[in-house]
């Protein structure tokens, strides 16, 4: 019987692959996630913030008459109408319909203004956080308790509008716009200055994380940009070299910094993932360790959790950044200052709003003297 040469081979090869795969595994997992998009079946869960985007999509797909014919089956949906008709109009292909710009959405857009109330008393005021703010037009009435309240600024931490779709601009521009059209968010952002980051369905898919390199996917800065034109952040992570949305303020004597927990996330299945990058990381410890007029001051970045529903992406290596992040902020309290919390956190509990579903926590703060 003649002995064959194949088995050895195989055995070789087989072994080479295995430490070809366990040389590049960590650079596998610091990879960004493959986005979900997540507009499909929206009446499942009542999901009616889904209902517009779902028919804009089909929409881009070329499947206009498969748009118009859901647009007109959700006619007892609680959307906006108008909204509705806009869309309709942009299947038919009409000559006056929405050219996904600004110049071209028939309504007016009023965009946050972070200039507001700069010379408001800054001794002692109030601040309103909080976020998952998917449109739903009954439940956009939060703003206008948010509004009552007068806050000296409102903090949005992600997740301000679900977008879930990272590769298609106009979805994202969509979003943005039917919010700014909202007559009670029109009411806030013209009074109360808005400052905000983003957390993954803002950026790009549920759970979703960006990974380590700043031009992939390719997707990561073409949502900053529209992100960019949405806000009024003083500035955004470290501009066009170093994109991110980090950024701090001062209000009086208190020091807010934001962080960015997405752009340079890394995925949780790493031995050592990271939620900032080592650009953030390194900006975030300067920012702290410069001269402050007070030693008070505020951080607030969005913490990773154990879900039921995915436990592998919330947590798992990741808590270790966050304990980092938080440690680099100052611990002790002063007199007088038991009130400005040194860590704000999304993860807070909040208190319900009243005649209202959402949900919105608020911190005041009183700068130590």
């Amino acid at each position: 019987m003649r002995k064959t040469k194949s088995l050895p081979i195989l055995k070789t090869c087989l072994s080479l692959f295995v430490a070809l795969a366990m040389m590049s595994a960590s650079g596998l997992f610091a990879q960004a996630s493959n986005p979900r998009v997540n507009n499909e079946k929206p009446e499942k869960g009542n999901q009616a913030k889904r209902i517009h985007p779902h028919a804009l999509k089909l929409i881009l797909k070329g499947k206009k008459k498969e748009a118009i014919a859901y647009l007109k089956s959700t006619t007892d949906k609680k959307v906006n109408p108008e909204q509705t008709q806009m869309l309709i109009d942009l299947a038919l292909d009409k000559p006056n319909a929405w050219k996904f710009d600004a110049k071209t959405w028939p309504w007016e857009r009023t965009l946050a203004d972070t200039s507001l109330k700069k010379d408001a008393p800054s001794d002692k005021f109030t601040i309103a956080f909080g976020g998952g703010a998917g449109y739903v037009p009954p439940h956009e009435r939060m703003w206008d308790t948010i509004g009552a309240i007068d806050p000296r600024a409102l903090l949005l931490l992600g997740d301000n509008v679900y977008i879930d779709d990272p590769k298609t601009p106009e979805m994202q521009l969509f979003h943005y716009y039917r919010r700014q059209s909202q007559p009670e968010w029109a009411k806030l952002a013209k009074k109360v200055p808005i400052y905000a980051i983003w957390d993954d369905h803002d950026f790009t898919t549920n759970d979703g994380w960006g990974g380590p390199a700043i031009e992939e996917p390719t997707w990561k800065r073409d949502v900053w940009n529209v992100f960019k034109d949405n806000w009024d952040n003083p500035y955004y992570g470290g501009g066009e070299k170093q994109p991110g949305c980090w950024f701090d303020f001062w209000i009086g004597k208190v020091h807010f910094v934001l962080i960015d927990g997405r752009y340079y996330r890394e995925s949780p299945k790493g031995k050592t993932p990271s939620m900032l990058g080592s650009a953030q990381i390194k900006w975030l410890k300067k920012t702290l360790k410069e001269p402050q007029p007070s030693p008070c001051s505020a951080q607030t970045f969005q913490l990773p959790r154990r879900s039921s529903r995915d436990p592998k992406t919330h947590g798992t290596g990741l808590k270790a950044n966050a304990k980092r992040s938080s440690s680099l902020s100052p611990r002790k309290r002063y007199p007088g200052s038991s009130s400005c919390p040194p860590t704000v956190t999304a993860r807070t509990r909040t208190r319900s709003i009243p005649e209202s579903r959402e949900c919105i926590p608020s911190t005041s703060a009183s700068p130590p003297g």
